[in-house]
């Protein structure tokens, strides 16, 4: 077997070190963007929630409307999940 020159364990070293640098850069845009989007659209659910909980008739509303599952045109309970009744959702 003929060994490598040090050119090809250079070259090779390079390389190795090229990927690594590239996915370490990769998982950390990756981690920073993705906890950026958790704290935008956190953001964004707390603002429009205070904002229908400021208003004067929405909470009240909320609280004495029955409560309702499924859609217009289908049982009341489709989509209610029984895990005594109806077993698992199948999504």
């Amino acid at each position: 077997m003929h060994a490598w020159s040090l050119a090809r364990r250079l070259a090779l070293a390079q390389l190795l070190g090229l990927l690594l640098l590239t996915a370490l850069a990769s998982w950390v845009s990756y981690s920073y963007a993705r906890e950026g989007i958790y704290w935008a659209q956190s953001d964004r659910v707390l603002t429009t929630a205070r904002l229908l909980a400021q208003e004067q008739g929405v909470v009240p509303a909320a609280y004495a409307a029955p409560e309702r599952y499924g859609t217009p045109g289908r049982p009341e309970n489709e989509y209610r999940w029984s895990p005594t009744e109806r077993g698992r959702p199948t999504g």
